[in-house]
């Protein structure tokens, strides 16, 4: 067993938790647990000596407790990340001064309450991720501005960010700079004011945005209608004028 390097065990029809013995299997490259039975909390000291691994995915809506992000802090191959649990909190803030040593390339924390303790604070070390391409983040009572800012210094094509209480302004926050993003979903939240009438620039990739629900207000910068998207969601917002030729 100590050999083995992929294990995904399912819940489907047998209750059960994550056992803490699997932190002996110091070579697992994948490891995955899945099913509507699996229950109880995510024991984190069975990532201590799992260095080897590269995916993880736990999804299970009676996962419940407190998932300390930081256990896998020295987990210096992990590229991919998947859990999700409604009752499941995730907390990546504590403690204050850890760093991670992976770089990843997906992460989702779909349906998970992040950073409860601070406010819903979205996970700080997201802005060290150069590397990241696909980030979703719906359903996590997430709160603060729209971080379009990620896009700076990763190589973020996919954000999803629906459903949570993210406020402020959708602000273009790098000039001259374009960026790799070709779909973006901020639905269902609370951000205002207008769209950047330069959103064309620093988006030019981009084939799906999605910003229904929100406070939107202004026109529709005429220059989305230049863009190859393929949907454009802007409804149950506050915006005004013509709506763009959006197709070519």
């Amino acid at each position: 067993m100590q050999s083995l390097t992929q294990l995904q065990l399912s819940y489907d029809t047998n209750p059960g938790s994550i056992p803490a013995c699997l932190g002996n299997l110091h070579k697992l490259i994948y490891l995955g647990f899945h099913g509507d039975k699996l229950s109880g909390t995510i024991p984190s000291p069975i990532f201590h000596n799992l260095t080897d691994l590269g995916t993880l995915e736990i999804n299970s809506d009676k996962l419940e407790g407190t998932f300390m992000f930081s256990a896998l802090a020295n987990l210096s191959k992990l590229k991919e990340v998947d859990i999700s649990g409604r009752s499941l909190e995730i907390d990546t803030e504590t403690p204050v001064s850890w760093f991670p040593s992976f770089q990843l390339s997906f992460l989702s924390l779909r349906y998970c309450i992040i950073n409860s303790r601070n406010a819903g604070r979205l996970p700080t070390f997201l802005w060290s991720q150069r590397k990241i391409k696909i980030l979703f983040l719906r359903d996590a009572e997430i709160t603060g501005t729209p971080p379009i800012g990620l896009f700076c210094n990763s190589s973020l094509g996919s954000l999803d960010l629906r459903n949570n209480s993210i406020s402020g302004l959708f602000v273009v926050p790098c000039r001259n700079a374009s960026y790799d993003a070709y779909e973006i979903n901020l639905s269902h939240n609370h951000i205002s004011g207008p769209l950047p009438e330069n959103i064309h620039l620093s988006f030019p990739k981009l084939n799906i945005l999605r910003i229904a629900g929100n406070k939107l207000e202004g026109r529709i910068p005429p220059s989305l209608g230049e863009r190859q998207l393929v949907l454009l969601d802007l409804s149950d917002n506050h915006l005004s004028g013509e709506v763009p030729m959006l197709l070519p």
